[in-house]
């Protein structure tokens, strides 16, 4: 583990760090989201409080005291797929990068859905335009099983989204 890094789950009382984290995500990387900074910089305390409380969990990387990164897991509430485990919003903040934060973030995530028994299998989207994600996603067991082509805009760029799973059995 990369020293004085500790990875936790936040709690709803927590939500300003989700909102910091989750808000500079969008902003630093527009092309790795769906989500834009200026669709969510104005929802009410309670928007951030709900996310968190009914999210399985989102996990922060800190360093001290600093939340240098985060990434969430949570399931659908739809019985034909509640065997699906899904991550998203992986993100580490430019200056903590290369530090494998973010391998420690999916790893803790993978545990999480691993100590559940109803979960058969992780997924994830990544954008083709962070292909160090992908690489990383792939060095943990995730294999591409589709593409969605131009599924993401950032002004006149299109980019792909590559879906990923990894097995948990």
């Amino acid at each position: 583990m990369t020293p004085n890094l500790i990875i936790r789950a936040l709690t709803p009382d927590e939500w300003p760090i989700f909102k910091k984290l989750r808000l500079e995500s969008l902003a630093d990387s527009p092309s790795a989201f769906s989500a834009s900074p200026e669709s969510l910089v104005d929802q009410p305390d309670s928007y951030w409080f709900d996310r968190l409380d009914t999210a399985d969990k989102t996990f922060v990387a800190f360093m001290g005291k600093t939340p240098v990164g985060m990434a969430s897991i949570y399931t659908k509430s739809n019985p034909k797929i509640s065997h699906i485990a899904e991550a998203w919003g992986v993100y580490v903040s430019p200056k903590y990068r290369g530090q494998k934060i973010g391998k420690e973030l999916l790893q803790t995530i993978i545990a999480e859905a691993s100590s559940r028994s109803q979960f058969k299998k992780i997924r994830l989207g990544v954008t083709s335009s962070q292909s160090q994600a992908f690489g990383l996603y792939k060095s943990l067991g995730f294999v591409q099983v589709g593409c969605y082509k131009n599924e993401i805009r950032v002004g006149d760029k299109y980019f792909d989204e590559i879906l990923m799973e990894k097995s948990l059995e």
